[in-house]
């Protein structure tokens, strides 16, 4: 899916929006994206900004011709693989809908009743 923000729509202070025309085509999430990267407006980011962020990232996500590169803080290489992520508060993959073998999807909370597959947040509950 594909959004588009009007040209006037970026905020740079929290107000509630009273107009949800938008909503649909440009998400509260998406429209800060211009406030978020503020800093770099004037310079761009560069290379060296990217290399000196290393030492504090956990991981490199490079996207080049439509393919995604992952450069991790650990001795191997990142195998093929294609994963299913849920990130909402509640378990999806619930037993009693699923007779057969369930899809798998990685959740950060799991439940007895659930086959969701529970993996750690360190970026938000590791705080």
């Amino acid at each position: 899916m594909t959004y588009t923000c009007p040209k006037d729509y970026y905020p740079t202070k929290f107000e509630q929006d009273q107009d949800s025309s938008t909503a649909s085509t440009c998400p509260e999430y998406i429209k800060w994206i211009h406030e978020d990267l503020k800093p770099w407006k004037r310079t761009g980011i560069t290379r060296e900004m990217m290399e000196r962020g290393r030492n504090v990232s956990y991981f490199r996500l490079v996207i080049k011709q439509g393919k995604a590169y992952a450069e991790m803080l650990y001795p191997g290489n990142v195998p093929d693989l294609e994963l299913l992520f849920e990130t909402g508060d509640k378990p999806v993959v619930g037993k009693e809908h699923f007779q057969g073998t369930p899809p798998p999807i990685f959740h950060y909370c799991g439940h007895k009743n659930a086959y969701d597959i529970v993996f750690p947040d360190w970026s938000f509950w590791g705080w």
